[in-house]
């Protein structure tokens, strides 16, 4: 077997994007059965695919034959990175409390849901909080539910990470190419369901 990495061709020209724009619609060369792709080169417009091809392939001037050995590595990189950004995407993607509320878990909101619960843990004068919960969405809190919001978003935040470290691991065990489909799979579903907490 050959582990070639490659871009997309034009569908009549056969030139690859790489060196002109699909202008017929883009393809995968033939000979090569396509296994994954680098999903941040999308972005640039000349995306970055890895397949496999037989012993007799031969490789354009503008593919390059890799290893097995870096093939599977940078395959592994590549569904690391995908985990960790959907991470990221769910972990940011804000929460539903058991109340029907929804909370904002961006960065700045997880700052500040932490400061609130640091000040009401340091100030036991304080009684009611102001709180925005969603932009434009404001409710008043007593201590106790400022302190369960900060428990629920501390909870979902430590899922998602859970959730990445059980992935990596996954990822570190896969030894042949149909270990990665459950991989696939679960990176795609993670966040579907609601996240009520």
């Amino acid at each position: 077997m050959k582990y070639i990495r490659y871009t997309y061709i034009d569908r009549k020209t056969k030139e690859p994007v790489s060196q002109s724009p699909a202008k017929n619609g883009p393809l995968h060369p033939e000979g090569i059965s396509p296994t994954f792709a680098i999903e941040d080169s999308f972005q640039s417009g000349i995306p970055t695919f890895y397949g496999i091809a037989e012993d007799t392939f031969e490789p354009e001037d503008w593919m390059y034959e890799t290893t097995e050995e870096s093939f599977y590595q940078i395959m592994k990189e590549e569904f690391k990175d995908r985990a960790r950004k959907k991470r990221k995407q769910v972990e940011q993607g804000g929460i539903t409390l058991a109340d029907g509320n929804l909370v904002d878990t961006s960065i700045d909101s997880q700052n500040r849901i932490s400061g609130l619960v640091a000040s009401i843990n340091n100030d036991p004068d304080l009684v009611s909080i102001d709180f925005e919960a969603t932009p434009g969405t404001w409710t008043t809190l007593t201590r106790d539910q400022g302190l369960s919001i900060g428990v629920a978003v501390s909870n979902h935040i430590q899922k998602c990470f859970t959730w990445c470290r059980g992935i990596h691991e996954q990822v570190d065990a896969a030894t042949v190419l149909d270990d990665y489909l459950p991989i696939i799979q679960e990176i795609q579903a993670f966040g579907q369901e609601e996240s009520v907490q």
